[in-house]
This record gives C-alpha cells, sequence and structure tokens, in this order.
C-alpha cells in the first residue's frame, strides 16, 4: 500500500489514484474471488490497485516505446515488473488483437472473468475493438470499466464515443474519468 499512498507516477494527480480507488471499492465483494483483465497496462499503477482486490490480475499490454510520451517499452515493462511482479500478476505480450487470433494466447486468458478494464489505445476503433472483442469473455453480472470517458488529449479522442455508441451512457463515470458498464441480463451492446 505504501507505494500507492505516495505515488508520484499515476499520472502525478491525486484523482487519478482515489478514483480508481472508488472504482474497485464500489464492485461487489463476489469478484474478489474471480479473475480480472486489465487491458493496457503501462506502468502497473493501476494493476497495483486492482491487486489489492482481486487474487487474480491478468494484464495485456505491448509494452512497446512510445514516441507521444517518449516511453522506452523496455523501460516502462521495467518499472510494471518492479511495480507488480512479485505479486503473481499473469502478463501477456501482446496486443487485443494478437490475443484474439493466436490460440496459444487466448488459451492464457481466464475464463469468466468479473471484471475488464480497457486502457489501450484510446483511438476510437481500437477502443472499440477492445470492447466488442472482450465483452463476450464478462462473466454474466460482470463489469467493464475503462479510462478516460471524456477526456481529449493527443492519441485519446475515442473513449467516449466508442463507449456511448456502444452502450449509451455509461452506468457510473469516476472523478479519474474511469467509466463502468455492468453486463446485466439482456444488457447488449447497440450497434
Amino acid at each position: 500500500m505504501e507505494n500507492i499512498r505516495h505515488s508520484h507516477d499515476y499520472r502525478a494527480c491525486y484523482d487519478q489514484i482515489h478514483g480508481l480507488i472508488e472504482l474497485t471499492s464500489d464492485l461487489p465483494l463476489w469478484m474478489r474471488d474471480r479473475p480480472m483483465i486489465e487491458v493496457g497496462s503501462n506502468t502497473g499503477d493501476s494493476t497495483q490497485i486492482f491487486s489489492l482486490f482481486f487474487k487474480d490480475v491478468t494484464c495485456i499490454d505491448t509494452w512497446e516505446d512510445d514516441p507521444h510520451l517518449d516511453r522506452k517499452g523496455h523501460e516502462v515493462f521495467y518499472r510494471f515488473n518492479q511495480k507488480v511482479g512479485y505479486r503473481g500478476i499473469t502478463t501477456i505480450i501482446s496486443t487485443s488483437e494478437g490475443i484474439f487470433t493466436n490460440p496459444e494466447l487466448l488459451a492464457k486468458l481466464p475464463k469468466n472473468p468479473a471484471f475488464i478494464y480497457i486502457d489501450a489505445n484510446h483511438s476510437y476503433p481500437f477502443v472499440k475493438k477492445d470492447v466488442l472483442s472482450f465483452w463476450p469473455l464478462l462473466c454474466p453480472e460482470g463489469i467493464m470499466a475503462g479510462h478516460d470517458f471524456g477526456l481529449a488529449t493527443l492519441n485519446n479522442d475515442g473513449v467516449k464515443p466508442a463507449v456511448l455508441e456502444l452502450f449509451g451512457e455509461p452506468d457510473f463515470v469516476y472523478r479519474d474519468s474511469s467509466w463502468m458498464i455492468k453486463k446485466t441480463e439482456g444488457r447488449k451492446i447497440l450497434c
């Protein structure tokens, strides 16, 4: 918990940490014993928070160089492992598309996850594809959530349009801009 309380890395913003903690605090307790998938983990700040709630966390990321943030992939992956490597987190180094086109990688995904958090490429086609790909994996009454709903910055303008098109308004939006949708009976993707 020490790394979270004094984190200077989680987008350097108090609301970012507390928004994610609020989100996990709102999750039903039955989810603790179920697996979760995080699509886009970067340096593992959100993964640290998720690992406090979930026993089984699977992280999917390419951990590639990011010219927009001037980050080298190997450095980001090293920082990720420094933060969460000791917690028994499962990592899959791949794009989302790569997961669903490779049977070996697909087999590594947990069955019927209770929670899926989407925070990878934030451009519209990628967000839409991630939601459409991962939604069928989510268990009934499970929750899909993601980051940056309504924040329009460089390469970050597709989250809100994709979520609105697929679901309409989210069930909840947190102060860190995380959105949440519950997979209730009869809830379908709109398009």
